[in-house]
């Protein structure tokens, strides 16, 4: 190992730039080779110096190219074999290290030396170490030295390996988790994990039990819809054509259609019946009303069921016109003839029911 003396040491560094056109590539070739020695910075604790011109990312696998000069505090190149240990944080100092790796390098006879970190030098750089990170730092041991100081600041080149994924994500298309979801060769969106949930923003969620929820992250419905603090209707179906039908509900054991006023506590039902019969009308003992141009031509009573036609309060079982003009009771007995009261005997023979305008 190298002689601790009191002489600082150095340490060179150079942002790779990915350039687009073949000429600014090969200019930037030639400037890296002919100024490999510029831009030095100061590095203090450390037994041992390297010098590295180039960080650059591989998009895959996750491997960086690090080309370094290791030499004594004399400047003296360092031939022999040599113990290095590279650590990637997300904290210029301190912290925990997301990624290292651990390689014997065998500088030339300059003390250039090249190492790739994630490959030959310690295992894959997880994909999370740049997605995940806005800075990340290089720490380098060598030997038993302690880490050199300051820590190399990871700059965009090395950021490259993001160009495997999509803002960290993978992209592929064997299904799987933290990747980004593509058709497969038939066209088929197919998820890797046996119970996704699909959801946006918790809006809109689709869950492994087959329902669908809008409004709410717990379907527990195959159509579950939730519609709150807004106007309007919470669902509707608009259809563009004249042929068809707009909905359709069937089901083995019955089919329903039913809503709820939360607030009033009514509550409607359509539906089938056991056999062939089918049921409308409120579930709740409160009004059915039958309606042309919005108004009501009919109503039946939750109450007592009793039914009126141009009558919105019947007052018997059977009324018609506003204000009861024409009734018959429970019993079968009309009992009002344009709003004129009848009673009837409590028994009847052969007799003629007249009208002598007191309604006996």
């Amino acid at each position: 190992m190298p002689k601790i003396i009191d002489k600082s040491s150095k340490i060179f560094s150079k942002k790779y730039i990915s350039l687009i056109t073949l000429i600014p590539l090969l200019l930037g070739i030639a400037l890296s080779i002919l100024f490999k020695d510029f831009n030095f910075q100061e590095l203090l604790s450390s037994d041992a110096v390297i010098t590295a011109p180039d960080i650059l990312g591989i998009s895959a696998p996750n491997v960086m190219s690090f080309q370094g000069r290791l030499t004594d505090r004399s400047d003296t190149p360092i031939t022999a074999p040599t113990s290095v240990t590279f650590k990637i944080y997300n904290v210029p100092s301190g912290g925990t290290a997301l990624w290292t790796g651990t390689c014997s390098l065998t500088p030339d006879g300059d003390g250039i030396f090249d190492a790739l970190l994630g490959s030959e030098c310690g295992s894959a750089i997880p994909d999370t170490v740049f997605g995940e990170n806005v800075d990340t730092y290089l720490g380098i041991t060598v030997g038993s030295d302690t880490e050199m100081t300051p820590r190399q600041k990871i700059v965009s080149s090395a950021y490259a390996l993001n160009a495997d994924t999509l803002d960290g994500f993978d992209s592929s298309q064997t299904p799987g988790v933290n990747n980004v979801v593509v058709l497969d060769t038939s066209g088929n969106l197919t998820f890797g994990i046996t119970n996704p949930v699909i959801s946006s923003s918790g809006d809109i969620v689709l869950s492994p039990t087959d329902n669908l929820g809008v409004g709410t992250t717990n379907p527990l419905f195959r159509t579950h819809i939730v519609e709150s603090g807004a106007t309007g209707e919470a669902s509707s179906i608009l259809t563009g054509g004249d042929t068809g039908k707009a909905l359709v509900i069937q089901g083995n054991g019955g089919a329903f259609i039913s809503g709820r006023d939360v607030t009033n506590n009514v509550e409607y039902l359509l539906g089938t019946a056991s056999g062939s019969s089918v049921f409308m009308g409120s579930a709740t003992a409160h009004n059915l009303s039958f309606r042309t141009n919005n108004l009501d031509r009919i109503v039946i009573q939750g109450s007592n069921g009793y039914f009126g036609i141009g009558d919105l309060s019947p007052a018997s079982l059977f009324t018609v016109g506003n204000g009861d003009l024409f009734q018959v009771n429970s019993s079968g007995d009309l009992i009002k003839i344009k709003n004129v009261t009848y009673s009837w005997p409590s028994s009847n023979g052969s007799g003629v029911l007249t009208n002598n305008g007191s309604g006996t």
